[in-house]
C-alpha cells in the first residue's frame, strides 16, 4: 500500500512540475512534506508492534471495554 502511495505522490509531483516555473519555492514544500511523510511512515513502522499490543481492540475494530 505504501508503494502505491509513494508512486501516486511521484506522479502528482511530475504533473505539477510541468506547470510550475523552474525556480519555485513549491519544490521546497514538496520535498519537505515528502520527507515528513516518510518519517511518519517509518515511525509507525517501528512502533507497529507496540501499537498493536496496546491497542489491539481498536486494530480489530472492537469497542473498548467499559
Amino acid at each position: 500500500m505504501s508503494t502505491g502511495m509513494i508512486a501516486s505522490l511521484i506522479i502528482v509531483f511530475f504533473i505539477l512540475a510541468r506547470f510550475l516555473p523552474k525556480k519555485s519555492p513549491f519544490y521546497v514544500l514538496i520535498v519537505g512534506g515528502w520527507s515528513f511523510s516518510l518519517y511518519a511512515i517509518q515511525l509507525v513502522g517501528r512502533n507497529l508492534q507496540t501499537i498493536l499490543r496496546e491497542h489491539w481492540n481498536m486494530a480489530l475494530g472492537e469497542e473498548e471495554p467499559s
